[in-house]
């Protein structure tokens, strides 16, 4: 399994760790600027997407 560095070689849950952290970072962000009224067309990607 190929990993980013070498500290993930030797430690991967922590590696997975860190990148779930930054997804959910990722799309707590998307979701705040979706609420405030900042980013109209992810509201119709996700609608499109329920369909």
């Amino acid at each position: 399994m190929a990993h980013v560095s070498a500290y993930a070689t030797m430690h991967p849950w922590e590696d997975w760790a860190e990148t779930w952290a930054h997804y959910l970072h990722m799309t707590d962000a998307l979701d705040t600027a979706l609420a405030l009224g900042k980013l109209h067309f992810i509201h119709l990607c996700v609608a499109d997407a329920a369909i």
